[in-house]
């Protein structure tokens, strides 16, 4: 992941133009838009990672089993796969904080689910 979707951007960006014109209080400029963006895209990408039912870790050790189908493994190997993305999109960001924030949050949410395998 190198960057956030252009047209997301794009998209997100112009709903924040809009509600400034609807409330010219509620975004006073451009760095507190830029603020709020990122704070969307931060806060959406660990909701994302917190919907996972087990870790990366976890997943990682069941790989590293051997008991697992093969089409077991495939899932396991792609849910894996979008939780490095997303952490990585974290990342680019650029909210060093977030990674271990959302890998808290995540944490937090296995205590809670059980784990699909």
């Amino acid at each position: 992941v190198q960057e956030v979707s252009a047209e997301l951007e794009e998209q997100l960006k112009g709903i924040l133009k809009l509600l400034k014109k609807m409330n010219a209080d509620l975004i006073p400029d451009k760095r507190k838009r830029d603020e709020i963006y990122q704070h969307v895209v931060v806060s959406t990408l660990q909701k994302l990672l917190a919907q996972y039912p087990t870790t990366a870790e976890e997943d990682e050790g069941l790989l590293a089993s051997s008991s697992l189908a093969p089409r077991q493994r495939m899932a396991v190997e792609v849910r894996l796969g979008e939780k490095r993305l997303l952490k990585e999109a974290l990342q680019v960001v650029g909210t060093s904080g977030s990674v271990e924030e959302a890998a808290g949050e995540e944490e937090a949410d296995r205590a809670s689910k059980r784990v699909r395998h």
